[in-house]
């Protein structure tokens, strides 16, 4: 069971609302609870660089955004072998989630998922200490100046 939520701008979602812990507002998908959107989250902007990518934590979905045009950059350390999923939602506009997999130098993508609303990656048999690099690009659109997302890794 679901809520149909409308926007401003006559688009609709179903959101599967749940009474999950402090700081936790709904579930996108049956693995993804999706973090209460800060009030001060008004000036979006991408985070990280390749440089000092956003690091990610295993089951620890986080705010974030890129900013219109622009490109966020990511990495996650593999804590054990494993196959993993990364989650993207929240979104309105058109996004990239690029994966470069071991690239640091964020040059030469491996795959990656495009589209709104929902996007995942997925990794299989991954050796622990592997360091995979992530990328979130905004695609310039008439829905957005930008985008705010959440943004996860959870063991599939």
């Amino acid at each position: 069971a679901g809520i149909l939520a409308e926007a401003d701008d006559n688009t609709r979602s179903i959101v599967t609302l749940v009474n999950v812990e402090k700081g936790y507002s709904s579930k996108i998908s049956d693995e993804m609870l999706v973090p209460e959107i800060p009030s001060d989250s008004e000036e979006i902007s991408s985070q990280g660089s390749i440089d000092d990518p956003v690091a990610l934590v295993l089951e620890d979905y986080i705010y974030s955004s890129v900013a219109e045009g622009g490109v966020s950059y990511f990495r996650f350390v593999v804590p054990y072998s494993m196959d993993l999923v990364v989650e993207m939602a929240e979104f309105t506009g058109l996004v990239d989630l690029v994966d470069y997999a071991e690239d640091e130098s964020y040059q030469s993508w491996h795959t990656l998922s495009s589209g709104s609303e929902y996007l995942t990656l997925e990794y299989y048999d991954l050796a622990k200490d592997t360091v995979i690099h992530i990328a979130v690009e905004d695609i310039i659109d008439d829905y957005s100046s930008g985008e705010n997302f959440v943004i996860g890794i959870r063991e599939d």
